[in-house]
């Protein structure tokens, strides 16, 4: 925490550490001491490391997986950082912000294993922090993500899941659209969040609507209307992208998913595989799909996304001999 003050700090903000962590938590969630930081506070910051934990200690019930929160408990804590006007969160604290269902670190699998086992482990609510019943991810890009917020999108049946890249950040604004911020620039590429929109489907295969926005593009959140940055005009047309056999390793499914959106329409779809025994992944771009570019970066909206448990385009017995990135069972014990 102590870097994370130093980071305010050179940013010419004082900032003060609310030690509020592990077992602790038990008890400070209702100490007034605690509280009374809270609530002098301009604004709140939480920062990362395990989602269940951050989740669970503001409920004063630690516990390193998360908590399922029964219906109206509520800790003094809890409520005073509710009544905050601005509360924001990198990483992990980012992940356990939902009033709707949340991964937790360290325990919800990474993509592949979330895509080939049909489900991925989640608690029915985190910290109520944004308005609106959506689904948050965060290392999106960089980690391979995708399946997995794909998959808990169909467990939980919300509309939306919002999948966000590193040093990238969406600012909510309660009843307005939702901004992008930030201009990372990784291999050429700025970074950008992912909305997973309408995820339908079984444990055995998903599918939706996948949108990329970049800084300055904005989407309601509760219609999905989606507003382009000013600098942004339509991308010239480019051909369809070599699909991939490890779609989640490193940024691939992201470079891919932006070829694809600027692909000719009604181009048959491009499967992607990953892992062995391999799941797949098609991208169809449609007659809806638009992809837009700018300064601000490159984004896309309406591009389908379909994942299968076991890869239906592979000839059969086929190996796929491609070894990902990370091995197939990996999982991130934290998200900093």
């Amino acid at each position: 925490m102590a870097q994370l003050v130093n980071l305010m700090s050179n940013a010419g903000i004082e900032a003060e550490w609310i030690p509020i962590h592990d077992v602790n938590c038990n008890e400070r969630a209702f100490d007034p001491v605690y509280v009374e930081m809270v609530e002098r506070a301009d604004a709140i910051f939480y920062g990362g490391g395990q989602s269940g934990r951050l989740q669970s200690c503001m409920y004063g019930r630690y516990s390193q997986s998360g908590i399922d929160v029964a219906e109206g408990e509520m800790s003094p804590f809890l409520a005073a950082l509710m009544a905050k006007d601005l509360v924001g969160g990198s990483s992990a604290g980012a992940m356990n912000q939902p009033l709707a269902e949340i991964l937790v670190t360290a325990h919800s699998v990474e993509s592949y294993t979330a895509v080939s086992g049909g489900s991925v482990f989640q608690r029915n609510r985190g910290n109520m922090m944004l308005d609106s019943l959506e689904l948050v991810d965060s290392h999106f890009s960089e980690r391979g993500r995708q399946g997995r917020l794909m998959m808990i999108a169909m467990q939980t049946g919300r509309r939306f899941a919002f999948g966000v890249d590193e040093d990238i950040a969406y600012y909510a604004r309660p009843g307005g659209a939702y901004e992008v911020v930030g201009t990372a620039l990784r291999d050429g590429v700025r970074g950008g969040m992912v909305v997973y929109q309408d995820v339908t489907g079984t444990p055995e295969a998903q599918s939706g609507m996948m949108h990329f926005l970049t800084q300055g593009d904005t989407i309601n959140p509760e219609t999905g209307e989606i507003t382009w940055a000013p600098d942004k005009t339509p991308c010239p047309a480019g051909p369809v992208p070599d699909p991939s056999s490890s779609i989640f390793s490193s940024v691939n499914y992201r470079t891919i998913s932006l070829a694809m959106s600027r692909a000719p329409a009604g181009n048959i779809p491009l499967s992607n595989f990953h892992g062995n025994p391999a799941v797949e992944v098609k991208f169809l771009r449609l007659g809806t799909t638009v992809a837009m570019c700018g300064e601000s970066g490159e984004g896309f909206a309406n591009l389908l996304v379909e994942q299968f448990q076991t890869a239906r385009s592979l000839p059969k017995g086929f190996v796929n001999k491609v070894k990902p990135e990370l091995p197939q069972d990996f999982m991130w014990e934290t998200d900093e």
